[in-house]
């Protein structure tokens, strides 16, 4: 048991230790003793990654999945990409891993990957992987894939779990892929939260789309029409880019290369079910739906992990409760000024009543332009009032904020300038030509093509994982 703030907490076991006891000595098995599925698996998720580094993809660009070699991926395969969205068939599975792949014909930057590196690999079972992939990316010669050592390189990332079926092939996966936001102003240069960007971007798309989305498949009357619909909608960002939003379209306008029945309602006025807004809490956990399995079972070498018995926070729950219970009684509780909760409300209550027995004197100053500003900022400063007697500025008595930082926030917030010393505007982005898009993350990849004279495919996009933390004993 550990004290800490009068509470008495059960003490857990170290990570490391528990590893060394299911070990025996804590020694892990030599790569060279790997049995022959660990480097099936391991084989299989090398060769998926492979197909993604330039020029590897284009013939898949071109064909489909008819290009894809056999035992990668199982014919039912299924997946879920953060922040992309579901895939639901083998179809949609090779075009989120290839199709979206960027090369340099699509975008002006000439990004693409020049090679993919599986840094972490573990798999438990035969049915069962974890991996981490590094995309290295640069600007290639689209002829020979030269990298242009004077330009940025960069790197995206992947974290995924693998199932695999009998033959080992994948049949269903989760993969996320970091900072994807990040990532595309580091590999194009462009910064797509500059309002003029995304503008710039929208504008870009309706030709593209146009060009690409005919007869049946037409989404809009004209690229007027198109643009006034599209300048309608939010932008959102490519961390966020399962939604009814611009940046979604930017990477469905890649696929509309592939299979233009299948995606151009996609970059259409609703969103043909992909570009659509959804229920986070829903949408990215409905597992049992997606992979038709329970659970927690999924990507696990055995049944669900969690039993029936250990739902919430635990049996060691109610001790814990008991103490914060007595804490909160006896004002030992930490808390700071502001914080909700029972420590805060408790210092919360003891300052206004310090404030009844003694009023501070009100500060010079006028009414704030915008009380609900200045509100959050006397919050952050501790600044209790009473009963409205002074006006909130949340100075204190010597005229200085206790909280410089929360002033500076609340003087931008009212309109008024910052007492400190304060920095000027910097000029905004200026909008990028026709095509401008981020590279790998399927931007603008439609439009880039039609600025290229180089010949060849014209799609890319990117693809995803999160990010480890070591246990420390």
């Amino acid at each position: 048991m550990e004290e800490k703030y009068g509470l008495v907490f059960p003490l857990r076991t170290s990570p490391r230790s528990f590893n060394q006891h299911l070990s025996g000595q804590g020694q892990c098995v030599s790569e060279a003793g790997q049995p022959d599925w660990y480097n099936r698996n391991l084989n299989t998720v090398r060769a998926i990654y492979d197909l993604t580094v330039y020029p590897n993809n284009i013939p898949i660009l071109m064909a489909g999945g008819s290009a894809v070699p056999p035992g990668l991926f199982a014919e039912h395969a299924t997946g879920r990409v953060s922040p992309v969205g579901d895939f639901e068939d083998f179809e949609d599975s090779i075009e989120y891993f290839f199709a979206l792949a960027p090369t340099p014909f699509t975008n002006n930057a000439s990004t693409a990957f020049y090679d993919s590196q599986v840094v972490d690999f573990v798999s438990g079972c035969a049915n069962v992987a974890a991996s981490l992939v590094y995309f290295r990316t640069g600007s290639v010669n689209p002829l020979t894939g030269e990298l242009d050592q004077s330009k940025p390189v960069s790197t995206l990332s992947q974290v995924a779990f693998w199932r695999f079926d009998h033959r080992g092939a994948v049949e269903k996966y989760q993969a996320w892929v970091p900072n994807l936001q990040a990532w595309t102003r580091a590999s194009s240069g462009i910064d797509y939260s500059s309002m003029q960007v995304q503008a710039a971007a929208a504008q870009g798309l309706c030709p593209v789309i146009q060009q690409r989305c005919t007869g049946k498949d037409q989404q809009y009357a004209s690229v007027e029409d198109c643009a006034a619909q599209l300048g309608a909608k939010p932008f959102g960002n490519f961390d966020e880019a399962w939604g009814d939003n611009v940046a979604c379209r930017t990477i469905h306008i890649i696929l509309t290369m592939v299979r233009p029945d299948v995606h151009c309602p996609h970059v259409g006025p609703t969103g043909g079910g992909k570009c659509v807004d959804i229920d986070y809490s829903t949408d990215y956990f409905d597992d049992e739906r997606l992979f038709k399995a329970p659970l927690g079972s999924v990507f696990t070498c055995s049944g669900p992990l969690q039993p029936d018995n250990q739902v919430g926070a635990g049996p060691g729950a109610a001790q814990i409760f008991q103490g914060l219970a007595q804490a909160a009684q006896s004002g030992m509780l930490p808390g700071m000024p502001g914080m909700v909760g029972a420590g805060g409300a408790q210092q919360q209550q003891q300052q206004q009543q310090q404030g009844q027995q003694q009023q501070p004197p009100c500060p010079e100053s006028g009414t704030p332009a915008n009380p609900a500003a200045q509100a959050a900022a006397d919050a952050m400063n501790g600044h209790q009032m009473s009963g409205g007697a002074c006006p909130a500025n949340g100075m204190g008595h010597s005229g200085t904020p206790a909280n410089p930082a929360a002033q500076a926030a609340a003087d931008a917030m009212a309109a008024r300038p910052h007492t400190g010393a304060g920095m000027a505007p910097g000029p905004r982005p200026q909008a990028f030509g026709e095509g401008a898009m981020p590279a790998g993350a399927g931007a603008g990849a439609g439009a880039a093509s039609e600025r290229n004279a180089a010949p060849g495919p014209k799609a890319y996009g990117a693809a995803e994982p999160p990010r480890y933390e070591k246990w420390k004993a």
